[in-house]
């Protein structure tokens, strides 16, 4: 009964996931009192959404209509089995299966708020900055430091790799559009097969959202597509049909209120996280994700989403917050358990076998 116990406790990172939902609920609180009265709470969440132009809502409700079909078919499947109608069986199993998935539904709750709290955040700095940008000053370093200004450069002739670039653009495009995907997949991955790589993954990707948000908010940048070729497009911009269409989109999508969250760069930050705890996973897969975070770098450029100093800023924030994470995780294991990795290999061994049973009653 005691180890029982032990596994509706709250997980590290569901702990990390609450306490920064808490902190960035109240920083909205407090910015929204002194700083902002006129914009309701609803506005500044609607605002933190269009930043990520909806996909995460999207993302939510595909996946919660696809779980509410396969439990409906589970359902009518036990119900109609052998052609007896079963209400009673069929409710005591819908319970079963409910009761096995109920701590990572808890932690798609607990994520859910993270989420919404750091959007309204986002939200708000957005309205409070969008007449205090500081474009100008990026783009005045990007001169100095490159003579040039990298978003325009790589899509000129003046770039020895204009040709090959051109010729990757699909795979360029893809491996940017990708990255939601890859990050959900490797959370899965690590969820069921390496849970201890799981808590500092998930605490890693909240932390740069932690350590970028004082960054966005003393030094708020448009991208380069929002700001600059909005209003001029120069003859030497020799992009790819493709490219312009895609950047076209952008613009239209958020013209209304373009997001100041450029400065770092989240998909570099997350990128380099997944690269990090997937070699950490496995080291064979290094090959094949640091082609990945090279093309998904080259795509924030190519698809004039970031600067190249975004970029660069990513790097640092996202090992801190692998630093910061694997840290914590550490502690918190010598903290509270004698044999961490006896416990973690328990706690995976018990959820596995729960998830196959359910999974072996639902198709039979």
């Amino acid at each position: 009964m005691r180890e029982t116990n032990n596994f509706k406790k709250l997980s590290l990172e569901e702990i990390v996931l609450f306490t920064l939902a808490f902190v960035f609920a109240l920083t909205t609180l407090i910015f929204a009192l002194f700083l902002n009265k006129q914009i309701s709470l609803k506005e500044l969440f609607l605002t933190g959404l269009k930043v990520f132009q909806n996909k995460t809502v999207l993302w939510g409700a595909e996946f919660s209509f696809l779980l509410l079909v396969i439990i409906f078919y589970w359902f009518i499947k036990t119900t109609l089995k052998n052609q007896e109608i079963n209400i009673k069986k069929s409710l005591q199993g819908l319970i079963r299966i409910l009761e096995g998935m109920f701590l990572p539904l808890r932690f798609v709750a607990i994520l859910a708020l993270f989420t919404t709290s750091s959007l309204t955040l986002l939200g708000l700095i957005t309205n409070i900055k969008k007449g205090h940008l500081k474009n100008e000053l990026i783009l005045h370093w990007e001169k100095i430091i490159f003579k040039t200004y990298p978003f325009l450069w790589i899509h000129s002739q003046a770039n020895p790799l204009k040709t090959l670039l051109d010729t990757f653009s699909p795979l360029i495009i893809f491996s940017f559009f990708s990255l939601a995907v890859v990050m959900i997949f490797t959370g899965l991955l690590f969820y069921f097969l390496k849970r201890r790589i799981f808590s500092a993954y998930i605490i890693a990707i909240a932390l740069t959202i932690l350590l970028s948000f004082p960054f966005w908010y003393l030094v708020p940048v448009n991208s380069p597509n929002n700001f600059y070729l909005s209003k001029n497009i120069p003859p030497s911009y020799k992009a790819p049909q493709k490219v312009i269409q895609i950047e076209k989109d952008f613009r239209n999508q958020q013209k209304e209120l373009p997001p100041i969250s450029t400065f770092p760069s989240m998909h570099v930050a997350w990128a380099i996280i997944v690269l990090y705890y997937l070699k950490k996973f496995k080291k064979e897969t290094a090959i094949l994700t640091i082609f990945w975070l090279i093309l998904l770098s080259i795509g924030t450029i190519y698809l004039a989403q970031h600067y190249f100093l975004d970029i660069l800023l990513s790097f640092p924030i996202a090992a801190l917050s692998i630093t910061l994470a694997n840290f914590i995780v550490k502690k918190y294991e010598r903290l509270l358990f004698s044999d961490p990795a006896s416990y973690l290999d328990l706690y995976i061994q018990k959820e596995t076998q729960e998830i196959y049973k359910l999974l072996k009653d639902f198709f039979t």
